[in-house]
C-alpha cells in the first residue's frame, strides 16, 4: 500500500535529501519500453522546442553586508503542478539562503528544500501541489551578502546536482522547460561627499591670500586648493568615513598639519601661522 509516508519519502528523493535505493526483484534483461519518456533538457541549458515553458531567476542589485532577494518565475502554460531543480550560487559572496513560496499559490502547495549543501553553494528545491501552480512568481530566495564581497555579478544558476531539474503536470508527464540564470549584482554604496572649509590667518589674525591648502587621504592621494583674498578656502567632494591630513604652505609662515575625520560638512577648520 502507498500512504502519506511514501509521499513524504518521494519528496525527499526528489529534493535530493535521500539517495535513491536499489529496487529488489529478480535480475534479467530489461523489457522493451512501452513508450519513450520525455527527457529533461541537458545540463547546458540548451533551449527545447519553441513554445515551451521558462523558469528564470530575476537579477537584483545589493551592497555588501546587506540582504539580496531574488525571485524565481515560471512562464506558465497552465498545467504545471510540480517543479524541481538545484539552485547554485557563490557561497563566498552569498550565504544563509531562505526560501519561501510565492504568494498566491494554493494552500496545498508543498515546498521541500535541501539545504545540506548550502555551505557549498547548492540548494535542492521541490515545489509540488495537487492544483496547478497558478502564479508566475513561485519562489522568493533571500541571501545574506558577505560584507567582504567585491563589486561584480554573482551568478545564480540552475542544475540537477541535488534535485533533478524537471516540471510535470497532474498526470506525471514531464514538461519541456527552458532555464534562464540570473545574478546578484554586488555594488558598494557610493560614499556621501562633504565639504571642508576654513581660513588661513597670520599669527595676529590677518588673512593670507594664495596660501596652498592640501588634503591627503589614507591612500596618499592629495588635492590642493588656494585661499581667496580674504584667506578662505573650501575643499569640496570629500568622501565620508575617512580620516584626512590637511596642511598649509605659505611663503611667510609655517603651519601645523591637522587630521580630521569626515562624517559631515566641516567648517571653521582654520589654520594660524606659527611665529
Amino acid at each position: 500500500s502507498i500512504d502519506s509516508a511514501d509521499v513524504s519519502q518521494v519528496r525527499r528523493y526528489a529534493a535530493g535529501l535521500d539517495l535513491p535505493q536499489p529496487a529488489g526483484g529478480p535480475g534479467g534483461p530489461p523489457q522493451p519500453v512501452l513508450a519513450r519518456p520525455v527527457s529533461a533538457p541537458d545540463e547546458d541549458n540548451s533551449k527545447p522546442a519553441a513554445g515551451s515553458r521558462t523558469l528564470h531567476v530575476t537579477s537584483t542589485n545589493a551592497a555588501p553586508g546587506t540582504k539580496a532577494t531574488v525571485f524565481i518565475y515560471l512562464d506558465r502554460r497552465g498545467d504545471e503542478v510540480a517543479t524541481s531543480f538545484t539552485l547554485n550560487f557563490d557561497q563566498t559572496k552569498l550565504g544563509n539562503p531562505m526560501v519561501e513560496v510565492g504568494s498566491g499559490l494554493s494552500t496545498d502547495t508543498v515546498l521541500t528544500v535541501n539545504s545540506n549543501k548550502a555551505a557549498d553553494g547548492k540548494l535542492g528545491i521541490l515545489v509540488d501541489s495537487t492544483n496547478v501552480l497558478a502564479v508566475s512568481r513561485i519562489l522568493k530566495v533571500i541571501f545574506d551578502v558577505s560584507p567582504s564581497s567585491g563589486d561584480g555579478a554573482s551568478p545564480i544558476t540552475f542544475s540537477s546536482s541535488l534535485a533533478k531539474r524537471g516540471t510535470s503536470d497532474a498526470n506525471g508527464n514531464q514538461l519541456a522547460m527552458t532555464y534562464e540564470n540570473g545574478a546578484v549584482n554586488i555594488v558598494r554604496a557610493a560614499a556621501a561627499l562633504f565639504t571642508i572649509s576654513g581660513r588661513v590667518l597670520t599669527p595676529d589674525g590677518r588673512s593670507i591670500r594664495n596660501a596652498r591648502v592640501t588634503i591627503v587621504d589614507q591612500s596618499g592621494l592629495a588635492r590642493t586648493v588656494t585661499t581667496s583674498s580674504f584667506g578662505y578656502y573650501s575643499i569640496d567632494g570629500v568622501p565620508s568615513g575617512g580620516t584626512y591630513t590637511i596642511g598649509v604652505a605659505s611663503k611667510q609662515y609655517r603651519f601645523a598639519t591637522r587630521a580630521v575625520t569626515v562624517t559631515d560638512n566641516l567648517s571653521g577648520v582654520d589654520f594660524v601661522g606659527l611665529e
